[in-house]
Parts: structure tokens; C-alpha cells; sequence
């Protein structure tokens, strides 16, 4: 018999070097535990119940994962990806929703392809997904840009008052 138990817990200033984590298995075709983006939108959409250290940290950490997936479906854009639709990852399993090159758990968007339309691929990879045309691929997206920036602005706000209660007792 073998009885093996993780325990997973980070302090406030590990989300960023969890976001290099992420990157870092990526690069390496590593398999995450857990969606790194997925842990930091639960946080900002439960704000009010974060340490002030923390809600900082996850403001901070947000902000740098908004400015990265714009880029990404910028570039999508760019090159001729216009379909797109709505997508509750977080209701897939872990397995059904890691990108096929890079193995990372995708959570904010990933492209999919009329050719194969059960495989998906993180936007870091859509140009190794398939020789199809752009018109045959799909951006699915969990939050859309401005939902992404409206949850940072309510997290900005929880923090702005969480700051000024502790500063008045």
C-alpha cells in the first residue's frame, strides 16, 4: 500500500511566481496541478473575503494576467480568428481542457478547431494547433476582456474600502 497526501497553499507573494510556474511548465510541457488563472478569478470574486495583503496580491497579479490575455487575443485578431463564443471551463474536467502542446490547464480561453473539435490549444500555441484556415477555429473564452476588467475594478474597490476601515480603527 501507498498513502501519499499533497497539501497546496501559497502566501501572498507567491501569486506571481506561481504565474512564472505556469509559464515555466509550459515551456517544458509539464502538466500543472491546478489553473493558476482559474485559483486568482476565484479569489477576485470572492475579494471580500481576502487578508488586505492578500486582495493586493491578487490585484496586482490580475492586472498582469488581463494585460497578457489581451495581447493574446489581440493576436488571435490579428491573425484572422474572428468566431469566438463563451465557455464554463471550469465546468470540464482538468484532462478535457489542457492544451495539446503545451499541457497546461486552460481556464481564461483556448482555441479549438472544426477538425477536431475535442482537442484544444492555450492562444500561446494556436499557430501549432492545425494547418486549417483561421475561419475554422473558435476562441472559446471563460470572461470576456471587459468582464475580466470589471471583476479587477470591484477587487480595487474591496481593497480601497478594506484599506480604509482598517485605517479608521
Amino acid at each position: 500500500y501507498n498513502f501519499a497526501e499533497a497539501v497546496n497553499f501559497a502566501p501572498a507573494d507567491w501569486l506571481s511566481v506561481g504565474r512564472e510556474c505556469v509559464l515555466h511548465y509550459s515551456n517544458l510541457g509539464r502538466f500543472c496541478v491546478f489553473s493558476h488563472d482559474e485559483v486568482v478569478c476565484k479569489m477576485t470574486l470572492n475579494a471580500s473575503q481576502l487578508e488586505y495583503t492578500l486582495a493586493v496580491a491578487t490585484y496586482s497579479d490580475m492586472s498582469v494576467m488581463i494585460e497578457i490575455e489581451k495581447k493574446l487575443r489581440q493576436t488571435l485578431a490579428d491573425s484572422g480568428i474572428t468566431k469566438s463564443t463563451a465557455e464554463p471551463f471550469e465546468s470540464l474536467h482538468d484532462d478535457e481542457r489542457q492544451c495539446e502542446i503545451c499541457k497546461t490547464t486552460c481556464f481564461l480561453s483556448a482555441i479549438t478547431c472544426a477538425c477536431s473539435i475535442d482537442k484544444l490549444v492555450c492562444l500561446r500555441h494556436f499557430k501549432n494547433y492545425c494547418e486549417c484556415p483561421p475561419n475554422s477555429k473558435t476562441l472559446r473564452y471563460r470572461y470576456s476582456i471587459d468582464e475580466l476588467s470589471n471583476m479587477l475594478q470591484n477587487l480595487k474597490k474591496v481593497i480601497t474600502e478594506s484599506r480604509d476601515t482598517w485605517i479608521v480603527v
